[in-house]
Formats: C-alpha cells, sequence, structure tokens
C-alpha cells in the first residue's frame, strides 16, 4: 500500500507544482496587453504562394519561405545578393514594404 500511496501523492504535489508555475492573466492584461506583450510575432510582407501550402515573408535582409505544419522556415534570397543582381541601378533598401519599386527587374533564372 506504501508504494501507491507515494505515488498518488508525488502525482498531486507535481499538479499542484505545474499549476502554479503557470502566469495568471487577469481581464485587464489581455486586454490592455493585446497588442503589445501578448501579441503574437508579426511577419513582415507576409505572402502565400499561389497554389501550394507555402508562404513567404521577410525577416531582417532575408526572404524566407515557410509551409504548413511543423517544418522550419528557410531563407531563399538575401537583399544583398539581389543587390548584386542589379548592376547600374540604385541598390534596393528593403525586401518588404515596396522595396522593389518597379524600377528594378531582376535578371531571368534570378527568380
Amino acid at each position: 500500500m506504501l508504494p501507491r500511496k507515494l505515488v498518488l501523492t508525488s502525482i498531486a504535489v507535481a499538479l499542484i507544482a505545474s499549476a502554479t508555475a503557470q502566469q495568471q492573466l487577469t481581464l485587464r492584461d489581455a486586454v490592455l496587453k493585446a497588442g503589445t506583450d501578448l501579441a503574437p510575432e508579426r511577419l513582415r510582407g507576409l505572402q502565400w504562394i499561389e497554389g501550394t501550402g507555402t508562404y513567404s515573408y521577410v525577416k531582417g535582409e532575408q526572404l524566407m519561405k515557410g509551409t504548413l505544419g511543423k517544418s522550419v522556415d528557410q531563407p531563399i534570397a538575401e537583399l544583398s545578393a539581389l543587390n548584386a543582381q542589379l548592376p547600374g541601378h540604385r541598390p534596393c533598401e528593403s525586401l518588404a514594404d515596396g522595396g522593389m519599386d518597379g524600377r528594378h527587374t531582376l535578371p531571368p533564372g534570378a527568380q
């Protein structure tokens, strides 16, 4: 009998410890911090790639590509590499927010 009581006591202590370790969230915090501390990470330039379950976004100076599910997002282009493909043109300053302003076109095979 003693081992069974010991197991049950251990489980109860573990459950109580995990319940107290969770952060308490008040309604006030949920409302006031919804756009700051509790907001999800924002992805700049987020776009779905048509006809696939794949999306792209900008992270720093990299264009990233990801898929649905538990996969690791992969970099597919860097701003410096794209600027190197644009000889004689003013370099792009950003991959997001209109960085490719229509005056720049990528050479064949660079897309």
